[in-house]
């Protein structure tokens, strides 16, 4: 599935195998109407791992973030270089979103 070469890849490539290790359900690569979200965890957790490109394309972010908050799913944006850096701290905040989404 994860094929691409790069910083981008290898973080999303820890992103993706620690959420499988944490038992977390996830949508790799899910189209949601017109968008295409990079995870979608538990059916309406959102999580959008952003590189440098992102910074470019905000207006169109943000465009895309509330059409799909419009549809009831949490957003959650997160840059590779901290996916890189510390996983750990994302994979919680996703269990935790989880969590508080649920009660």
């Amino acid at each position: 599935i994860l094929e691409r070469e790069g910083e981008n890849s290898k973080a999303e490539r820890i992103f993706y195998n620690m959420l499988k290790e944490k038992g977390i359900p996830f949508d790799f690569q899910r189209k949601i109407g017109p968008y295409r979200v990079d995870y979608l965890v538990d059916g309406n957790i959102v999580v959008e791992c952003d590189g440098p490109h992102h910074k470019r394309q905000v207006e169109y972010d943000n465009r895309r973030d509330k059409y799909l908050e419009s549809l009831g799913y949490h957003i959650v944006r997160i840059s590779w270089g901290l996916i890189s850096l510390v996983p750990d701290v994302f994979v919680d905040e996703i269990q935790k979103a989880i969590e508080d989404l649920r009660k």
